[in-house]
């Protein structure tokens, strides 16, 4: 067993996919689960894939983890990183699709040790009732170290995705934003866009368009 607790904090597709695939790996020994949303927490129970929830970040399961996974909206992983008391020997990680701004933060006002993390593994549904097995297999997950993470916090952030069966790979914070402004955030931007354009135009036009329109 790699791990004795893991604790991930939002239990949507993302967070409680990881939760899904460390439970299936059988190398973590208590899953906590984290979230306001009660039906999150129903589910999730209910389909096994975590020992046990929380609806806070201030339950004392949490305090002595060896891994915490904030698996939250961008705009609220550093507030949630900020609100943690967990041990000196606990580790942070995010599953965010950004990094500089986050890791920096979390560094300057935080004690724990912290390892950004991005699983290029989403879809484009969301939420606990579109949690899927497998969502990592064979999927890149980008962790960021800088010069003040620990060593021992990279190989473990590292082993925990591994478990996940994600390929992992390391880069700098600011060499991650700038590739996925160009991969991922721009076309997002060229895409709503586009369908802005259109509605504006006429809406009608919508029923010429095939399946790449409609994705």
């Amino acid at each position: 067993m790699q791990f004795e607790k893991i604790t991930i904090i939002g239990l949507g597709l993302i967070g409680g996919s990881l939760a899904w695939a460390l439970k299936k790996s059988g190398g973590v020994g208590k899953i906590i689960g984290v979230d306001n949303d009660p039906l999150s927490i129903e589910v999730a129970l209910q389909k096994g894939i975590i020992d046990k929830a929380c609806s806070s970040t201030d339950d004392d399961s949490v305090y002595d983890c060896d891994i915490v996974v904030l698996a939250t909206y961008i705009s609220t992983i550093t507030k949630v990183a900020l609100s943690l008391k967990v041990s000196d020997c606990t580790i942070v990680t995010d599953t965010g699709s950004v990094k500089a701004s986050i890791v920096a933060d979390i560094e300057q006002n935080c004690d724990f040790s912290f390892v950004g993390s991005h699983p290029i593994a989403g879809t484009e549904k969301s939420g606990v009732q579109n949690l899927k097995q497998g969502l990592f297999t064979n999927k890149i997950t980008i962790i960021t170290p800088t010069k003040k993470t620990p060593g021992e916090a990279v190989q473990k952030v590292t082993k925990l995705w591994e478990l996940a069966n994600s390929r992992v790979i390391q880069m700098k914070p600011s060499e991650h934003d700038e590739i996925f402004a160009h991969v991922s955030h721009l076309p997002h931007v060229v895409a709503f866009s586009l369908v802005n354009s259109l509605l504006l135009k006429d809406k009608s036009l919508f029923d010429y368009g095939g399946g790449g329109l409609k994705d």
